[in-house]
């Protein structure tokens, strides 16, 4: 009997063991970059075209933030003018939600937007806990105050699964237990939080090192990571899991870095698409803050390292130093970008609304690149 139960316990332990061996052996691990052989690319390798929506000058933008909201008909972007709606021919519409104190209008200029396609609802949350609803058409709907932690920085916000996705900055106390993000239902009662089991120790996770980051990917769930950690997660409703594991050595940040003294071979990644056939991440360089890309295909299972991809090489049109993001729209997948008028003004089709001779660069121009099925 007592040989019985040895053997029971043994084959309990051997058995997790081997299963958390072969969970961790099955995640694609994420290396120093430095270490991927070099490749030049377009984006034509991973999309099959790219449309050009110029933004009419109803207002003067000299850029539209880092909020985009596309649907078929409709546009909606959230700027310092307020929640802006235009058609998909870049033609200024109406504000929705502008900034004030009156009813209905934005309290603070800290703000995000994300909407609900089903219902055609826009939610804008607006620091530190409100959430501000709106139709399509622009009627105010109204306004809820939301379970989050007091002083926690939202930097994504997500409505997805009849939730809302609320996802931090890692600029704690030191002492703190970061918070990774925070799911609430559409009443704004918090359903479920992801916090960090390990104490900060410096002030190089703060903010200005960029921290915790977000994403959409593929497969309609949200992708979470964090350089001071060595897992990346996919987040759903109620539940995540663990996607890719970044790989060991000293191109990754420490949590005791100092400001002044961080080596230039310190790295981190700023955006990471994960997208049905690629992976496609953004890195900065702590030192100088010049980006470059790793790309990685998932059908070669290979990984590549650019210095840049080009949108359009004839006018020098590149993804370094933008701004991207990546949604999926009637089950195709898109990456937007945003550039000056000027720079695009030799590309056939780009320029619908033509360029005021007193405006050196013109309002925003879109680029939307779909990506290959």
């Amino acid at each position: 009997m007592k040989q019985c139960l040895s053997f029971i316990i043994f084959w309990v332990v051997f058995s997790q063991f081997s299963c958390e061996k072969r969970f961790s052996s099955e995640l694609l691990i994420i290396g120093n970059p430095a270490k991927f052989e070099a490749k030049s690319i377009d984006v034509s390798e991973f999309a099959d075209s790219i449309i050009y929506i110029q933004i009419d000058d109803s207002l003067l933008l000299p850029a539209l933030g880092k909020n985009f909201l596309l649907i078929d008909n409709y546009m909606f972007f959230l700027t310092k003018e307020g929640l802006l709606k235009y058609d998909t021919k870049g033609r200024f519409l109406k504000k929705i939600g502008i900034y004030g104190n009156g009813p209905g209008e934005l309290k603070h200029f800290y703000s995000l937007v994300t909407m609900n396609k089903v219902s055609e609802c826009l939610y804008v949350y607006s620091y530190p806990n409100t959430i501000y609803s709106y139709s399509f058409e622009g009627d105010f709907l109204g306004s809820i105050s939301v379970d989050l932690p007091h002083n926690a920085i939202v930097t994504n916000f997500y409505c997805q699964d009849d939730c809302f996705f609320f996802f931090f900055a890692h600029a704690w106390e030191i002492g703190a237990y970061p918070l990774y993000w925070v799911i609430t239902d559409l009443n704004g009662k918090m359903k479920m939080t992801k916090q960090s089991d390990k104490k900060k120790n410096g002030v190089v996770s703060s903010t200005r090192y960029g921290g915790i980051f977000s994403s959409s990917c593929y497969n309609h769930e949200f992708i979470s990571w964090d350089l001071l950690n060595d897992t990346v997660f996919h987040v759903g409703p109620f539940y995540e899991k663990a996607a890719f594991l970044w790989g060991k050595g000293d191109f990754r940040i420490v949590d005791t870095d100092d400001y002044s003294t961080v080596e230039d071979k310190r790295i981190l990644c700023s955006y990471f698409i994960d997208a049905k056939h690629f992976l496609l991440l953004r890195w900065r360089n702590i030192g100088s803050f010049s980006a470059f890309y790793t790309y990685y295909d998932k059908k070669e299972k290979k990984f590549y390292k650019m210095d840049d991809i080009f949108i359009n090489k004839e006018v020098s049109l590149s993804m370094a130093t933008r701004h991207f993001l990546y949604f999926q729209q009637n089950r195709r997948e898109y990456i937007l970008t945003q550039t000056k008028a000027r720079a695009v003004e030799d590309v056939p089709g780009a320029i619908a609304w033509g360029i005021d001779p007193d405006d050196p660069e013109g309002n925003p121009v879109l680029v939307l690149i779909r990506l290959k099925e």
